[in-house]
């Protein structure tokens, strides 16, 4: 499990990626979830996550697990 905590700034919209090894570690996919709020997850199954901000200036963690 990889949990990776974010305090977001003051622009709504930005983006950031978290990148996972699929050929090695996560061959089944990974889940991704959020606790706290002010941030959207997608996954593309490919190795990437895409982290948008979708409220400044709060506390929240990106959390990646093995499917």
């Amino acid at each position: 499990m990889y949990r990776c905590g974010v305090t977001t700034g003051s622009r709504v919209g930005e983006v950031f990626e978290i990148r996972y090894d699929t050929k090695r570690m996560h061959q089944g996919g990974v889940e991704v979830d959020v606790e706290g709020e002010g941030l959207e997850l997608s996954d593309d199954g490919e190795g990437t996550v895409r982290v948008k901000v979708t409220a400044p200036g709060v506390n929240a963690t990106v959390v990646i697990s093995p499917r």
